[in-house]
């Protein structure tokens, strides 16, 4: 792929999702995806099975499939459909209007772009590791409600920072090229508190079971408990 200074779309930024996660678990992109639906809920917190089905098809031959459609009505043929609906299910990218359109040719913003990191690196490590956004950038008022959680948890990774030699300045609306994506998907890799370099993600199997009493406690109120999976007993 060339044209790196080239906006990123939609499309192409869940790919690299999904190609992150993948490589962060140690799996093809096509494996990650039929293990992480075999063992974890979708975006809603509900489980399927072949018997919602009854088709035989992997989950990655049905995302891919060019003639089935789940909730996004506008997905283009080929590769970037299975990673587009993939990285729906998981809950990593939303649809726009009513929900059901990607747009998968549409640019994205740099504050869509920390929301869909912020929610890929979620999927490793729940923690919260935002910082004070308001007291450091100068156009905190310009961001969106729904983003400044996710600027702030990748400003205080490092993943994300100011665009400005001279002040604090996030640029909430400003474009998203190929190379930003790439560098920042690599500084989560790199950096992260979770990652495989530093050899230190979970099983994907015992990350779901981890992350599900993780936020099953976190709802209760308990926020100071520690998850361990257990292989010795069901």
């Amino acid at each position: 792929q060339g044209n790196w200074q080239q906006p990123i779309t939609r499309g192409e930024f869940a790919c690299l999702a999904i190609r992150y996660l993948a490589m962060e678990y140690g799996y093809t992109d096509e494996a990650f995806v039929n293990d992480y639906m075999r063992y974890c809920p979708d975006r809603n917190g509900e489980f399927w099975g072949e018997e919602d089905f009854g088709d035989g098809l992997s989950w990655w031959q049905r995302f891919s499939d060019n003639e089935g459609s789940f909730y996004l009505t506008d997905l283009p043929q080929g590769e970037q459909r299975g990673y587009i609906n993939a990285a729906y299910f998981i809950g990593i990218v939303n649809g726009k209007g009513d929900g059901s359109v990607y747009d998968p040719d549409g640019a994205i913003t740099r504050q869509e772009a920390a929301c869909m990191l912020a929610r890929s690196y979620e999927q490793l490590d729940p923690e919260d590791h935002r910082v004070a956004l308001y007291s450091d950038y100068t156009d905190y008022d310009t961001m969106a409600d729904w983003a400044k959680d996710d600027i702030a948890a990748m400003v205080g990774l490092g993943v994300m920072g100011s665009t400005s030699n001279t002040e604090m300045l996030f640029d909430p609306l400003g474009t998203y090229s190929r190379e930003q994506a790439v560098v920042t998907f690599l500084r989560l890799y790199e950096d992260a508190p979770v990652s495989r370099s530093k050899e230190n993600v979970a099983k994907l199997e015992e990350a779901a079971y981890e992350r599900a009493v993780w936020n099953a406690l976190h709802k209760l109120g308990i926020t100071d408990s520690q998850v361990q999976f257990r292989a010795d007993t069901q």
